[in-house]
């Protein structure tokens, strides 16, 4: 008997997109973790870390800051003993070959004394002199 059935798979061909990431706000000494995740599962996703605008590497990590190995639709970034320099504004860009998304979220510590350390964020168009 020469039937035969094809089954076809309809994968949309969309950018990934992410979930919002939320603020955080610890304690020295605590440790945090920041999810970026995709809404759903997209194929070859490769996320990237950034602190303050700039990537986060093998090279230039804090030793107590460790991202694992990325899941299929998400990636995490662990501080662990969080210092009051970790404070900062973090952001988790996602891209794959239908395009890519971003998502930030800021990062508060404070001290035993209560007191923050927070980022300032200036308008993009501003110019320090």
């Amino acid at each position: 008997s020469g039937k035969g059935y094809a089954r076809s798979f309809i994968s949309l061909a969309v950018p990934p997109k992410l979930k919002e990431m939320k603020n955080q706000e610890a304690a020295v000494g605590q440790k945090l973790v920041l999810r970026c995740e995709t809404t759903s599962e997209y194929p070859a996703l490769r996320f990237k870390w950034l602190k303050n605008g700039k990537e986060i590497t093998k090279k230039n990590r804090p030793e107590n800051i460790k991202i694992p190995k990325k899941q299929k639709k998400y990636s995490e970034l662990h501080i662990y003993r969080a210092t009051l320099a970790d404070a900062g504004e973090y952001a988790c860009r996602v891209s794959s070959k239908l395009g890519n998304d971003s998502t930030k979220a800021s990062v508060i510590i404070t001290d035993t004394n209560g007191k923050a350390d927070s980022i300032q964020t200036y308008p993009n168009d501003l110019k320090l002199l």
